[in-house]
């Protein structure tokens, strides 16, 4: 599994990212070359630097290559991240995640050798669509890698049973990491001893495989 991550541009995506990291004890290196979000982010990653990403002097001097994922997300400035992926692959960054802001974006990005493009508008549909289709999973947002998180819906066989009960961890290889209620209310302190109702939603983090297989037997069971 991967866990070290560095994330350059630190927008609104690049700063969710950079906290979901966070959250789950990844080492993350974030850049900007704006200060005040460097700033912003500091005390939340491992560590943040400012500076322009576009410079590989600059970027080789932080460490830019000691990195396993590279997500890069520095606007619509395609000229930008092009040069940003070209200094990561260079570098040695064996995976570097790049968000387009439009499909010629996505077609330039990928010929040049970035390993995954996202489109979030485009993702965001797709999600939906699939929510739509398939209630018991009703959000999937893919880490980088071999790991997911997957929200779903309790299913009926959990009704009433408490967590310790169910034991996911030793019978799907999954772990919960959260539980949300019917008014939207994370829950990230909860008790083993919790029962589980069919209002409540369950996060949880574990290998893709293993989500991939829970998300089958529960639309069968």
């Amino acid at each position: 599994m991967a866990d070290k991550f560095i994330v350059i541009g630190l927008g609104e995506f690049g700063l969710a990212v950079c906290n979901k990291l966070s959250d789950l004890n990844m080492e993350v290196l974030a850049i900007d070359k704006d200060s005040e979000k460097v700033q912003s982010i500091q005390t939340k990653v491992t560590s943040a630097v400012t500076l322009d990403a576009t410079d590989e002097v600059s970027l080789k001097a932080v460490g830019g290559g000691n990195f396993d994922t590279a997500i890069v997300s520095v606007g619509d400035d395609l000229e930008a991240s092009v040069l940003v992926v070209l200094h990561l692959k260079k570098l040695g960054v064996k995976c570097v995640i790049v968000k387009a802001a439009s499909s010629l974006q996505d077609k330039v990005l990928g010929m040049i050798g970035a390993d995954k493009i996202i489109l979030p508008e485009v993702d965001a549909g797709r999600r939906l669509a699939s929510s739509l289709v398939n209630p018991i999973s009703i959000d999937f947002s893919e880490l980088p890698q071999d790991i997911g998180y997957a929200e779903f819906r309790v299913p009926k066989a959990f009704y009433n049973k408490t967590i310790a009960e169910l034991d996911i961890r030793r019978k799907y290889s999954l772990n919960i990491i959260g539980i949300k209620n019917e008014k939207g209310a994370f829950d990230l302190a909860f008790s083993p001893e919790h029962k589980l109702s069919d209002s409540e939603h369950l996060m949880v983090i574990g290998n893709k495989t293993s989500i991939k297989k829970f998300q089958e037997k529960e639309k069968t069971s």
